[in-house]
């Protein structure tokens, strides 16, 4: 009987040593991130004929980022624009169960010089609006996240809902 315990025992011993020895080991990345800082905001609108129709109903929308990194170097800013119809009375916005009617994205590229900060302009081009719409800029950079501040605005003609381009 001993000699079974002897055998149990160093089984055991194996296993519990086996488990540990190829158990996975989590390593964590070291972190890449060289922004300190990240703003977005939506500076003005401008509403013309961009798409040639005749009427003054798209929109240019101007903004601006700025960016504070550590190290010097050229840095992708992810931008987001979303955009709900608000219809074309403000007092009483229509109701539907999305969240955002149009999303539109674009990718800016900024050289920054380490700790300096840099501000890069930015415009989105809508085609084709009537009514009232509200819209936000989201900007993303190497894990950071910067939202804009709200924005409605209303041009005039066009016909009802988003067409792009």
């Amino acid at each position: 009987m001993k000699t079974g315990k002897k055998t149990l025992s160093i089984f055991l011993i194996l296993l519990i040593t086996s488990v540990f020895a190829f158990a996975p080991v989590s390593a964590k990345k070291p972190s890449t991130n060289n922004i300190d800082g990240l703003t977005v905001s939506i500076g003005t609108i401008d509403v013309l004929d961009l798409d040639g129709g005749g009427e003054d109903n798209d929109v240019l929308l101007h903004g601006t980022v700025g960016i504070q990194a550590a190290q010097a170097g050229t840095y992708e800013v992810s931008l987001t624009l979303t955009m709900k119809y608000l219809g074309t009375n403000t007092e009483n916005p229509i109701e539907k169960k999305t969240k955002f009617d149009m999303t539109l994205r674009k990718t800016i590229s900024v050289y920054c010089e380490a700790g300096v900060w840099t501000e890069a302009d930015y415009t989105f081009q809508i085609y084709n609006k009537i009514g009232w719409y509200r819209g936000q800029v989201t900007a993303k950079c190497e894990g950071l996240i910067a939202e804009s501040n709200i924005v409605e605005f209303d041009p005039p003609g066009g016909s009802v809902g988003p067409v792009y381009l």
